[in-house]
């Protein structure tokens, strides 16, 4: 999944740098062009950042985008356009993330009213596309139980979470959308530029991406509740391809627009004062926010040795101390003990072989689907090890007080934790515990955003 992570962010710039190549063929002036659009998508903070290493979907959804974006600019006058890619893109957005989908929300429209040509061919597009998603759902009914992904219902209004819960996260991307403005506030500033010098009717395919970019941000705003693990901009950053193409395009007008009005060598000096300005300026906003990330990065790569996998799991839970304990849950004894926890990602993988119970309910169709709460199940499933502070505060659930709970676990509320009374993994957590008692160690909020 890193290296799907990695590859993905890496076609996602490629798509982009050959886009660029394709617009200044033939084009003069072509290399300030060139050298901007090298810097903000080549040094762009979002590129460099650990969304191309976390294994998530967030580089794959991008580079989705980018590819709609590319075949539409360049192709949506055509048949094969309309009958074989559009159904095609549309379903591999739905299955890469379906808020993906608003991406596409005004491309039908557009081929219905603006673009006489292809009326016919975008109506056969928009109804294979509503057919291939038909199918896709009654697959997905079958085999999985839901016509669409579990996150899908978790972190829409949807979602079976306590109201808590959904009020600590809601309106998460907020402040994200600020910090992405910021950091390509010049990119935004040139974008709006070409939309306003264009006209929208003038360039009706590029209204339509920019107009359904814009309707997916607004949902991650209002309409994504639970954005959690949203830092660099995760659930935002499929935007991104769109507004540094029109950003890069925007300046490539603005160029062209201050050669075209004069012929002088003065003109000439305008352009080249105006290009380096504006790349000076980009330089300042996009670059020390790579540094900051970049820097410690290569002073822990030139000082830390390299760590095994179990090594690095427990360096990353010891600076979140999201568990406390995850020593003593690495030990031959307790390595097969089953654990219940809404962070399953880390506990998860060492050993790939340790059961889980994903009280996120991301993974997990019995408590997204509402088949049973968060209690009832686990008192079927009876793991070994329960965070039940952090299950019960997402879940809206008391297990500390409930009395199938209270008759078969040992609560310990420091680290919010209850151990099976009958488990083997008992007595070395339990041991463990006493140790970080003794040591003295804080209880600090953990990375989650639980209050605990």
């Amino acid at each position: 999944m890193i290296l799907l992570s990695a590859g993905m962010g890496l076609a996602t710039v490629i798509i982009l740098l050959v886009m660029v190549g394709r617009l200044l063929l033939g084009e003069r002036p072509r290399l300030a062009t060139a050298a901007f659009a090298a810097l903000v998508i080549g040094f762009n903070p979002k590129f460099i950042s650990g969304h191309f290493l976390n294994g998530m979907e967030t580089t794959t959804s991008a580079a989705a985008v980018a590819v709609l974006l590319w075949v539409t600019i360049s192709s949506s006058g055509s048949r094969w356009y309309w009958r074989a890619f559009f159904p095609a893109i549309t379903v591999i957005l739905v299955w890469v993330r379906p808020d993906l989908v608003l991406f596409l929300a005004f491309l039908v429209p557009l081929g219905l009213t603006l673009l006489p040509g292809a009326r016919r061919d975008a109506l056969v597009g928009a109804f294979a596309a509503a057919g291939l998603l038909a199918a896709s759902g009654l697959f997905w009914w079958f085999y999985y139980g839901t016509p669409v992904p579990l996150p899908a219902i978790i972190k829409t209004f949807l979602t079976p979470y306590a109201d808590a819960a959904v009020a600590t996260y809601s309106y998460g991307n907020v402040p994200e959308l600020f910090l992405m403005i910021r950091e390509n506030s010049i990119t935004l500033a040139l974008a709006i530029y070409f939309i306003a010098r264009r006209g929208v009717l003038k360039v009706p395919v590029d209204a339509a991406l920019i107009l359904g970019t814009l309707l997916f941000l607004a949902f991650e705003l209002v309409g994504n509740r639970l954005p959690v693990a949203n830092g660099d901009a995760r659930f935002l950053m499929p935007a991104l391809p769109v507004l540094l193409w029109y950003g890069i395009r925007g300046f490539h007008d603005a160029i062209g627009d201050l050669a075209g009005s004069s012929q002088t060598q003065g003109g000439h000096r305008a352009v080249l004062a105006f290009a380096l300005s504006v790349i000076a300026v980009t330089s300042l906003v996009q670059l020390p926010p790579i540094a900051q990330r970049v820097a410690p990065l290569l002073a822990a790569a030139l000082r830390e040795p390299v760590r095994s996998d179990r090594d690095a799991i427990r360096t990353n839970a010891a600076l979140q101390r999201k568990w406390p304990i995850l020593d003593a849950l690495l030990t031959p004894q307790t390595e097969s003990c089953s654990i219940a926890d809404t962070e399953v990602g880390a506990i998860g993988v060492v050993p790939a072989s340790r059961r889980i119970f994903d009280m996120s309910g991301l993974n997990n169709a019995v408590l997204a689907l509402r088949r049973n709460d968060a209690a009832g199940y686990l008192v079927e499933t009876r793991p070994d090890v329960i965070w039940y502070k952090r299950v019960g505060w997402y879940w809206g659930v008391n297990l500390d007080s409930d009395p199938r709970f209270t008759s078969e676990y040992a609560f310990h509320p420091r680290e919010g934790i209850a151990v099976r009374l009958d488990s083997p993994c008992r007595a070395p957590i339990e041991t463990a515990l006493d140790e970080l008692a003794a040591a003295g160690a804080e209880r600090v909020p953990y990375a989650t955003g639980a209050p605990f």
